[in-house]
This record gives structure tokens, C-alpha cells and sequence, in this order.
């Protein structure tokens, strides 16, 4: 038996709400939950993505650039957690 499904409205379509009306919709009370994850889950990635990107840039075209063009492996590395790190320290500083 197919359940009636409510209207989607523009007014929740330009809230942004067409994910989560979506996800209600197909999969009930577990939608609000999952939506959530799905939402989280693409943030931290986005994130990550932004600190590997950062910190590369970071390591091959400024340290080994500009200050180490004999650079090894490993100080290649250890320049890259240090971008990380500073990155994130600096997105996460406490006000």
C-alpha cells in the first residue's frame, strides 16, 4: 500500500529543507538521524580535504620551493603534519 506523500513546497526547497523532507520520505522516523550522518560526515570530509590540500601546497611549492630544494622524504612529512597542524590550530583557535 503506497502512503500519500505531503507536498514539497518552494518555501522548504529554498530553506534547503529538500534533503531532510526527502530523507523523511523515504525512510520514515529513521530519516532525521541519517540525514545527519550523511551531513556530518560530508563536513569532516570537506574539512579534510581543505587540510591535505593546504598542507601540501604548504610542503612541495613553498618548503621544498623556497627554503629546502634537497628536501627528503621525511622532512617532506614532517613539514606536511606541521601545515596541518597550524591549519587547524588556527580554524579551531578558543575565543
Amino acid at each position: 500500500m503506497c502512503r500519500k506523500l505531503p507536498h514539497l513546497t518552494s518555501l522548504l526547497t529554498l530553506s534547503g529543507l529538500a534533503g531532510p523532507y526527502a530523507s523523511v520520505t523515504i525512510l520514515g522516523k529513521a530519516g532525521p538521524a541519517m540525514y545527519a550522518i550523511i551531513a556530518f560526515m560530508a563536513t569532516t570530509s570537506a574539512f579534510s580535504a581543505q587540510l591535505v590540500a593546504v598542507s601540501t601546497i604548504a610542503s612541495y611549492d613553498v618548503y621544498r620551493e623556497y627554503f629546502n630544494k634537497t628536501a627528503t622524504n621525511v622532512q617532506m612529512m614532517r613539514v606536511n603534519h606541521a601545515g596541518k597542524s597550524c591549519q587547524y590550530s588556527a580554524t579551531h583557535k578558543s575565543r
